[in-house]
């Protein structure tokens, strides 16, 4: 069971061109056995049945997230299609000053706390990627956060693989490889035994494994992780701030090119 989360969780899928639809669901992340997804992180095409509520299921069927036109845009012309300035953005509709006086950031970022066990953030993963890929601008940091549920050794584990594939740089192809696993061939890492014969297929040692997973390195990072999860209320993933103060309203979400347009000139808000 995917622990329930009081931030909007994001169904995206194309509905004309460079246009994804949201979904906004204030309900149970729960997804059945039976549950069935297959996705392509690159956005080409996702068919999805899942039980959102616990009690009804929801049936999403999605071609041509993109059109080949916008998945090839390049990163010169990127810059063309982001009109908006942070100063266009309302608040409390793109936005929200969820935790006004921090001061954590030192530069622009975007930080997304998720879980690779989370299908929500799976179907985002595919919207990130072209972000990063097509529109992020170089002055503004992606950091991606995996969280760990108290008792719940699916996301434990997924945390830990996370930064072992980090140490061990790994993080070109770990990702897809690591949401594929888990949402397509339905094998989550349950043990360590599990995990020790996922990073083998990167070519990784036992002994190399065991000396990443002890690592000071690793446990550090860990530990910081749940520290920012508590201290930034993360009860669900997945959630996107910026600048660790604002929280992503509905109205972003409204479209890719809106979300794009946040995530690349809200971060500059406090940077001026």
């Amino acid at each position: 069971m995917t622990p329930k989360s009081s931030k909007n969780f994001y169904l995206f899928g194309g509905i004309s061109i460079a246009i994804f639809v949201s979904y906004v669901l204030y309900a149970s992340t729960d997804v059945p056995a039976e549950a069935t997804v297959a996705y392509s992180t690159e956005g080409q095409t996702e068919s999805v049945a899942a039980d959102m509520t616990g009690t009804s299921a929801t049936t999403v069927a999605t071609t041509t997230a993109v059109t080949e036109t916008a998945s090839n845009v390049t990163a010169d012309t990127a810059k063309t299609v982001m009109p908006m300035l942070f100063n266009s953005f309302v608040e409390g509709e793109h936005y929200i000053t969820k935790f006004p006086n921090d001061t954590l950031a030192k530069e622009p970022v975007v930080i997304e706390f998720f879980s690779y066990q989370c299908p929500h953030c799976f179907r985002l993963e595919g919207t990130i990627n072209r972000w990063k890929k097509n529109h992020k601008p170089e002055n503004v940091k992606l950091i991606k956060v995996p969280v760990r549920f108290s008792g719940n050794v699916l996301y434990d584990n997924a945390a830990q693989a996370h930064y072992i594939a980090e140490k061990l740089g790994l993080m070109e192809t770990f990702p897809d490889r690591m949401f594929k696993r888990i949402h397509i061939d339905r094998r989550p890492l349950r043990n360590e035994r599990d995990m020790v014969g996922f990073f083998a297929e990167f070519g990784v040692s036992e002994a190399d494994f065991e000396a990443a997973k002890n690592s000071f390195e690793v446990k550090s990072k860990l530990r910081r992780a749940d520290v920012l999860m508590n201290k930034y209320q993360v009860n669900g993933v997945p959630y996107v701030l910026v600048n660790y103060k604002y929280e992503l309203g509905q109205k972003a979400w409204e479209s890719e090119e809106t979300l794009f347009n946040v995530w690349s000139n809200l971060p500059l808000k406090d940077f001026q």
